[in-house]
């Protein structure tokens, strides 16, 4: 299960329920918009990415006295869906590997891994240090990964540090931390998992209009959101029918595709 968050644009609203404030990963900027905190189920044997929940958060700015967190946001998802949909590991980026997290994921016996900050310090039998300074976690020459089990505010996890690529060929060094013993190598090949939610949003944003809706009324914003979520899914029954490589080809047939009154009054119908 990943949860995650993303800006849905809403540049010229003014007057929209819930509108907030939150960086735009797409654009690398505050923007102003609906912030919604999405989960999405994965099943990595059959590639299924299924949205099932979403809520909103508003920046302290706005909602003042009731300003709740991300992470607090994040616990109420996983609370309404722990014992609704099965899942073995939930997956988040860096901004949710702090302490009341981890005090709330272990309280649950929830199995997890996420990004953390290379500035965490950690200790183990050798050495307290931050992660990115710790000297059981360098990488030496061209070792690509590495893991240890190391305390971290009473917490007893497995850190393992990660060398990639960057976008512009240069390398670095990243940290991953899980209360779930495996080998290095299997959590930098489960982390991986976490873009899927990314490729749910792109497709969602880009070819589902996720941000078209001008309505005013936060309920039916809700009720757009949801209908595109429900969209993404079947189009993946059509993506393993068609045998496509992805999503687009299939909503650009369909979005090209002539239809008369009684097809899509059947459609509505099904």
């Amino acid at each position: 299960m990943i949860i995650d968050f993303t800006l849905i644009p809403k540049m010229f609203a003014s007057i929209m329920e819930k509108l907030t404030r939150d960086f735009n990963g797409v654009e690398k900027r505050v923007d102003q918009g609906l912030s919604m905190g999405f989960a999405v189920w994965v099943d990595p044997i059959n590639k299924w990415i299924i949205p099932l929940i979403n809520e909103a958060w508003l920046s302290k700015k706005i909602a003042h006295e009731l300003y709740v967190k991300k992470t607090i946001i994040t616990q109420k998802i996983i609370l309404k869906l722990k014992n609704i949909v099965p899942f073995e590991l939930l997956c988040f980026d860096g901004a949710f590997a702090n302490l009341p997290m981890f005090d709330f994921l272990e309280a649950n016996q929830l199995k997890y891994l996420m990004r953390v900050l290379k500035n965490r310090v950690v200790s183990n039998e050798n050495a307290t240090n931050q992660l990115a300074q710790h000297p059981d976690l360098i990488l030496h020459k061209n070792r690509k990964f590495k893991t240890i089990s190391a305390t971290f505010k009473g917490h007893t996890l497995f850190f393992t540090a990660q060398k990639r690529k960057k976008k512009n060929g240069k390398k670095e060094v990243v940290f991953l931390v899980s209360n779930l013993p495996q080998a290095a190598r299997d959590y930098v090949k489960m982390y991986k998992i976490r873009w899927k939610v990314e490729k749910f949003f792109r497709t969602a944003k880009q070819s589902l209009g996720l941000g078209h809706c001008q309505s005013i009324s936060f309920d039916k914003q809700q009720a757009h959101i949801s209908i595109v979520m429900l969209t993404y899914a079947h189009l993946q029954i059509l993506q393993k029918f068609k045998q496509a490589e992805n999503l687009e080809p299939i909503v650009k047939k369909i979005r090209f595709q002539k239809h008369s009154l009684h097809d899509l009054q059947k459609a509505l119908i099904c």
